[in-house]
């Protein structure tokens, strides 16, 4: 599958001087690396602090390339109080759970197929899945897919992996 910052490229026109990619999406600029586009977003107040205080809000601002399985406010309001409490009171484990949503290299939903792996960061496998309407990772909807950064890209999760 050959993708440009993840729409599919459907047909390609040959001009004397040039080439026209006809593809299947507007393409937006990105506004900005992984942590400022999350910093941005709404609904990702909560990982915008964890990953503050976990120190991954520098990872995400590095070069990259990345790919950030991003929990919605939703997923955290999904764990139970106490285990996010818990999560919240211990830095070293918010950020092991938060490096199993970080995978190393951009992979745009269009280039995921079923079956497909991926390593997180943090050592473990993320199972991708094909549904008719939406990508799963590790049997989790992608809610938001390839939301493009200068650095990689985020799909938002709406539970934790």
């Amino acid at each position: 599958v050959f993708t440009v910052a993840g729409a599919r490229i459907l047909g390609v026109k040959d001009l004397p001087n040039s080439r026209i990619f006809l593809i299947d999406r507007v393409l937006y600029v990105p506004q900005g690396d992984i942590y400022t586009s999350v910093a941005k977003s709404p609904e990702l107040q909560n990982l915008t602090r964890c990953l503050q205080k976990t120190g991954l809000d520098t990872l995400l601002k590095g070069p990259g390339p990345l790919t950030l399985f991003a929990p919605n406010d939703a997923a955290f309001g999904n764990l139970p109080r106490r285990e996010l409490d818990q999560l919240l009171n211990d830095p070293g484990k918010l950020r092991d759970l938060l490096r199993r949503h970080v995978v190393g290299g951009t992979f745009y939903t269009a280039g995921l197929s079923n079956g497909m792996k991926l390593k997180a960061i943090g050592g473990n496998d993320l199972a991708i899945g094909d549904e008719p309407d939406c990508t799963t990772v590790d049997g989790v909807k992608v809610n938001s897919p390839d939301i493009n950064c200068n650095n990689g890209v985020i799909h938002m999760i709406s539970h934790m992996l």
